[in-house]
């Protein structure tokens, strides 16, 4: 419950404030003036008293801190940092931090989704810095009156928020100071040239305008700022020296500054995403390997080029002095960098904690010298022409959490263990040429949530898959489709109890539907589509979650439950006729098309949510085409996934190959916040977790219906549907005849009164036609609602 007077606040804050102001006394420690803003607070009672705050959240949790600072005569407002430190293996946790008066007049808590502070990171130490002179703090400050008279503080909620399945293991440290803090003159010179060398023009570096705005102090509207300390999410030390430099979406328009750069001798994360950056990445990298403390690089969305594996005379490789240096979070995502891949990037020497190196033109294979030693625990590749074998050494990485190799020409087989890692979470290797069997070991794995290996030529699944296991697993997302595998389901497909996506659609399983007690009690979309499935349709199938209730809506998009396309017969269940209909599936969401179900010989029944049964007429099935032969359909084929040009920026918008780069919606890996994304989702940020299995769905979406002779659509019009046209045709007669009439009054009466309705009325078919499109798009809008969230731990370097 929130302290709403605060009277011990004013005794404690007075008395500090009188010892401050008596000579030769000691001054008071910044802390002193932090006050709780809940009564029952353990937590922040730790911070207070000077001690770092020990504890554990796991993916979806958090420890909430909400407190007051005061200001102090002649010495005003602190600023506030938080310091987070994540050791464990697998751990991912950040803090998010809101005005309490946001959170307290919308009723949200600080989460990647809706935070104004933020740190960025995986593991190791980052900070939170809450900036005296930024407008969210100004925005933070409210008056309390005491009896001791009115105080001014500014209050603050936070949250160290979990974003891993393994849990984190965290540490935070608060400090409150009074003291001016800015940027040392050399530094700001630096920053000077960067904005002289990236901001030619006035139209050019938006970004860095916009966030001068943020900070209280600027003269006047239009001044740069060039002292970073108090730029929202960078940060300085106490002695003015730039820790993490954060110019994402700034809109700098030049070669890297390496110059300028090398400047910041105390420089730890370097965040440059989505600018128009250029610069050859060998050259960057020796550049950069005079910053001895450079821990993160994130330079996704840029126009970078050149080879990772470039040589000097010496035999060097830029990027090899990096990673095997201090670097540990790599983020290149979406430039047009070239291979091969250095075997010193995961080598035995190599420091890389994460590395995205997604759409990028690499045409290369994966060096297949990972090693137990390794610290890898993010590993993202995709869209990048990675040809080869898949590593067998991956295996031997004991700490990774998430694999992303998705749509690349990497062949072979899984490895065996390649699920033994204890943190792994997500696994995403659709649209490759990989066969063989599904390993045990992946389908098994403790934290598992996400699962992808669709359209691949996987040919088996483990014979040992039990369902006891299954039951223990936290697999969220399985997306099996387009593959070669054949056989009768096993039970250990439909027992994960937190299985929400499931897509198996384009394969050749056989036999009948499962039919088990407790299975999909948690499954919102159910994908068995283009089999070989035979028998009736179960009536245990209305007992899933979707139906019953317990299903776990992950995104904003509508239940599903497919069937279509296999050899189903027999009577519609009962559960479709005379249950309750889930909201979730009440636009055709039951789709039976495609398969010899029987007719309804009762009209009576209301069909809304059931798609497959609209070609029976008048109680008879339509008939069949006389042979297969006449009407050979294709089989269905995903559509290559799109690869960058070399030279040529990433077209996000239809704005063509030359177009600026713009935000990026990508495929969800990590599920940020069912989380449960991941996500990160970020992804973050914010890494956090985009949904491949749901994605894979929406790409599904154009592939055409095998019919052949399990078509039963009817050819004819029937005399019903004659006169519903005809009374249609009335109305749209009726309605265009009363539009000319309102159009020849409503200029009438413009005509008296000086117009200047046209504006209301356009404004009212844009609302229409807004709302037409969207449902014409409910599958597609989910995916853009969750890009922010979707890869939490994936977004996370760097992303915001």
């Amino acid at each position: 419950m929130r302290v709403e007077s605060r009277h011990m606040y004013s005794f404690a804050l007075f008395a500090a404030l009188l010892i401050a102001s008596v000579g030769g006394q000691e001054e008071p420690d910044g802390l002193e003036f932090v006050e709780k803003i809940f009564e029952d607070d353990p937590e922040l009672d730790q911070l207070i008293s000077g001690k770092p705050l020990k504890g554990v959240v796991t993916r979806g949790d958090s420890v909430v801190l909400a407190f007051s600072v005061a200001e102090r005569e002649e010495l005003g407002f602190p600023d506030v940092t938080l310091a987070l430190e994540v050791d464990n293996p697998g751990g991912d946790a950040d803090i998010y931090c809101l005005p309490w008066v946001f959170s307290e007049q919308t009723s949200l808590f600080p989460s990647p989704f809706t935070a104004v502070w933020s740190s960025e990171h995986s593991q190791g130490r980052d900070t939170v810095f809450l900036s005296r002179n930024q407008t969210a703090f100004d925005m933070s400050k409210t008056r309390n009156q005491t009896e001791d008279g009115p105080v001014l503080v500014a209050d603050f909620i936070c949250t160290v928020y979990g974003h891993s399945a393994t849990p984190s293991d965290f540490r935070v440290t608060l400090d409150v100071d009074y003291e001016s803090r800015a940027l040392v003159e050399k530094e700001q010179d630096a920053m000077r040239g960067i904005y002289e060398a990236c901001c030619p023009t006035n139209t050019t570096c938006e970004g860095w305008e916009t966030a001068s705005s943020d900070v209280l102090g600027s003269a006047k509207k239009g001044e740069t700022v060039f002292d970073f300390c108090h730029m929202r999410d960078s940060f300085c030390n106490e002695k003015g020296r730039l820790i993490r430099l954060d110019m994402q979406r700034f809109g700098l328009e030049c070669d890297f500054p390496a110059s300028q750069i090398k400047k910041l001798k105390k420089l730890e994360k370097l965040l440059l995403n989505r600018n128009y950056i250029s610069g050859d990445i060998d050259e960057i990298a020796r550049a950069l390997q005079v910053l001895p403390n450079l821990d993160q690089l994130s330079m996704k969305q840029n126009r970078l080029t050149g080879s990772l594996s470039t040589e000097d005379d010496l035999g060097d490789i830029g990027i090899c002095g990096l990673v095997e240096g201090s670097l540990e979070h790599m983020n290149v995502d979406f430039n047009d960098i070239e291979g091969p891949i250095p075997p010193c990037m995961f080598g035995k020497d190599s420091n890389l904690h994460d590395v995205f190196l997604d759409m990028n033109p690499l045409n290369s294979p994966i060096p297949d010298v990972f090693s137990e030693d390794s610290v890898l625990e993010i590993f993202s590749v995709a869209q990048s022409n990675i040809t080869g074998e898949f590593p067998q050494s991956l295996h031997l990485v004991p700490n990774l959490i998430q694999i992303d190799l998705k749509y690349n020409s990497i062949e072979g087989s899984l490895p065996e263990d390649i699920g033994q890692s204890p943190h792994l979470t997500t696994m995403t290797i659709q649209g490759n040429d990989m066969t063989g069997e599904i390993p045990l070991s992946l389908l098994n794995a403790p934290n598992l949530l996400v699962l992808s290996v669709r359209n691949n030529s996987f040919t088996k699944l483990p014979s040992k898959w039990s369902a006891e296991d299954a039951k223990k697993s936290k697999l969220q997302e399985l997306n099996l489709a387009f593959n070669e595998l054949e056989g009768t389901i096993p039970k250990a497909m439909v027992m994960p109890p937190n299985l929400t996506v499931i897509t198996i659609r384009g394969n050749g399983f056989y036999g009948e539907l499962p039919d088990y007690k407790n299975m999909f009690p948690s499954a919102y979309i159910v994908d068995f589509s283009m089999n070989e499935f035979t028998g009736e349709i179960p009536e245990s199938w209305g007992d899933i979650g979707l139906f019953k209730g317990t299903a776990r809506q992950l995104y904003r998009t509508p239940g599903v439950i497919d069937l279509s396309d296999n050899e189903l017969s027999g009577p519609v269940p009962e559960f479709l006729l005379n249950g309750p209909v889930p909201f979730e599936i009440s636009n055709r969401g039951f789709d039976v098309s495609g398969n010899m179900l029987d007719c309804l010989q009762d009209n009576t029944f209301s069909l809304l949510h059931i798609s497959g049964l609209e070609d029976c007429d008048n109680g008879a099935p339509a008939p069949a085409p006389e042979s297969d032969s006449e009407a050979p359909q294709p089989e269905p084929e995903e559509a290559p996934a799109p690869q960058p040009e070399a030279g040529a920026s990433i077209d996000t918008a239809g704005q063509g190959p030359s177009a600026a780069p713009t935000e990026v919606v990508e495929d969800s890996n990590v599920l940020p916040s069912t989380e449960t994304n991941a996500v990160d989702p970020q992804e973050r940020t914010s890494r956090d977790l985009s949904p491949e299995s749901l994605a894979g769905l929406l790409q599904e979406g154009d592939v055409s219906r095998v019919e052949g002779n399990k078509s039963t659509k009817s050819s004819g019009v029937s005399g019903a549907a004659i006169v519903f046209i005809v009374i249609a045709l009335v109305v749209v007669l009726a309605a265009i005849i009363a539009a000319v009439f309102m159009v020849k009054k409503r200029r009438k009466v413009n005509a008296a009164g000086g117009g200047g309705g046209g504006g209301a009325n356009e404004m009212e078919l844009g609302a229409a036609g807004n709302g037409s499109a969207m449902q014409g798009v409910k599958f597609e809008a989910f995916h853009d609602d969750v890009d922010g969230a979707r890869n939490v731990r994936m977004e996370g370097i760097g992303n915001t």
